[in-house]
């Protein structure tokens, strides 16, 4: 036999592939079946899947990255809920996303890799995958087999691992750009920005109420800071509901709505959700928080208003609803008996400075002991119309389990249900003027 042409050490064991291990007197057991699957996690999350390729590398698709989190890849188990025996849980000491990934449209180049903190120990349930040759070609009709904990079925996951994690805003590379917050949605009709919206799972974006115009096709465009991108996802909206309570054309209540996407948004780097608060938190008076969107910054109720291309942040900070309240009263022809910002609502000022930087249904986003919680929805678009007013907002935590409600139920009844409430609202109620 021939020796071969080089000394060099293999990237893989001898072994590398096989998952014909036996135990005594039987068939190939089902959890030594597949000894590369890896399961990534994110706070003991499973979150995506991985193969193990070598001691401490894993590969895995970029998409599955979401910026500056700690991962943890476990190896050698089939279960989900709970460990065994042999899995071995190893922390993510880098990861390596391919320099040409493209999280827009056909995600290309979509593949990353995955170091671990120290190297596995190869076993009968822990084994590496062999990597084809560069020259090798699939041919049309190969078997070949998918495995992971994903969907069993259209409706949802049998584990629990659809919870997604709270995305986080980041700064690219280039420090005279603002930063990135992955939530953010241009809610569009016919390709153009009408309002913004926030992401807050794989299928569904929370806007404001009186953005949605009867049964007008929607759309909604990800993952990316410019108003007229080049490239980008344009995802259609399968199913809109608006609150049941929603009321109003100048001071609105009940003014949030759930937008059901027809096609899961595929998180990424550039792409990520926003947790819901928690109905019982209460926001502290001060609390930083930070308004998005493409609204003009300066004058945008002005005849030569135009919206901003690159998308704009503002600092503001959460105001007493009370203060808030005595601010719009001044002009007001409603009684004085009769509070104008309501428990519903949640007003942030930076004190003096216009705050138009935001977009109607646009997000209010907060920090709150690390986590990027959704605490509004711009709801009053008119208070930009004097530099004075504060932004008011839909409070979140007062809807947070209504939301939660339908995104369970994953069948909502669409616009139509208060439709017709909003048009009788329209002819009886007088114009206010903030």
């Amino acid at each position: 036999m021939a020796k071969p042409l080089t000394t060099a050490k293999p990237l893989f064991p001898a072994g590398c592939g096989q998952r014909s291990m036996r135990i005594v007197g039987g068939l190939p057991a089902a959890e030594r079946k597949w000894p590369w699957q890896v399961s990534l996690q994110i706070n003991d999350r499973h979150m995506c899947g991985g193969s193990l390729i070598a001691s401490r590398w894993v590969l895995t698709a970029a998409h599955c990255i979401f910026g500056h989190v700690e991962y943890t890849a476990k190896l050698g188990d089939i279960f989900m809920k709970h460990t065994s025996r042999m899995a071995v849980e190893i922390p993510v000491q880098d990861i390596v996303i391919h320099q040409h990934y493209n999280p827009i449209g056909l995600l290309e180049n979509d593949i990353a890799l995955v170091l671990l903190e120290f190297p596995v120990n190869f076993s009968s349930h822990i084994q590496p995958v062999c990597l084809p040759k560069k020259a090798f070609m699939v041919q049309a009709g190969t078997e070949c087999w998918v495995t992971g904990w994903g969907k069993l079925n259209e409706a949802g996951y049998k584990e629990n691992t659809s919870i997604p994690v709270c995305g986080r805003p980041w700064w690219s590379e280039d420090l005279d750009v603002t930063r990135h917050w992955p939530w953010e949605v241009s809610l569009r009709l016919e390709n153009e920005h009408v309002c913004g919206g926030a992401l807050i799972d794989l299928n569904w974006v929370v806007t404001a109420a009186h953005c949605i115009q009867g049964t007008k096709e929607y759309s909604v465009i990800l993952g990316t800071s410019k108003l007229k991108p080049l490239q980008a996802a344009l995802i259609p909206v399968k199913d809109i509901v608006m609150h049941p309570k929603f009321w109003g054309r100048t001071f609105i209540m009940g003014d949030v709505a759930l937008l059901q996407l027809h096609s899961p948004a595929t998180f990424s780097k550039y792409v990520q959700p926003i947790c819901l608060p928690e109905p019982s938190y209460n926001l502290k008076v001060g609390t930083q928080c930070w308004v998005t969107g493409w609204g003009q910054v300066k004058q945008r109720f002005s005849v030569n208003s135009t919206l901003t291309a690159e998308l704009q942040e503002a600092e503001v900070f959460i105001m007493d609803n009370k203060k808030c309240d005595q601010i719009y009263r001044k002009k007001s022809p409603i009684p004085h008996l009769v509070p104008l910002v309501l428990g519903d609502m949640i007003c942030a000022t930076n004190y003096g400075e216009n705050l138009c930087s935001g977009d109607s249904g646009g997000p209010l986003a907060c920090e709150v002991e690390g986590t990027w919680i959704l605490a509004g929805v711009l709801s009053w678009e008119k208070a930009c119309a004097k530099a004075e007013n504060p932004g008011v907002y839909t409070r979140v935590t007062k809807y947070s389990k209504w939301i939660k409600k339908q995104i369970s139920s994953g069948a909502l009844s669409g616009p139509q249900t208060s439709a017709w409430f909003l048009l009788l609202f329209w002819l009886l109620q007088p114009q206010l003027d903030p």
